[in-house]
């Protein structure tokens, strides 16, 4: 499989190699979102736009199956 790799901010992510990504919204203010993004043991948190941006980019590229 190709590397799907993605420029966010800073960062370069492979999102080949996700193991598991948490979006979480804030209990003080509903507009703020970060995730969470988790490779084995280690783990990329992004915030504010750097956050958006992936939740973005996984919203449209995934499979929506909760309702399954």
């Amino acid at each position: 499989m190709e590397p799907t790799l993605v420029k966010v901010g800073k960062y370069f992510i492979n999102l080949t190699n996700l193991f598991w990504a948490e979006v979480t919204v804030s209990s003080h203010d509903a507009t703020k979102r970060w995730i969470d993004l988790t490779y084995g043991d280690l783990r990329l948190h992004l915030t504010d736009e750097e956050a958006e941006e992936v939740i973005h980019f996984l919203a449209l590229h995934s499979q929506d199956v909760s309702s399954a």
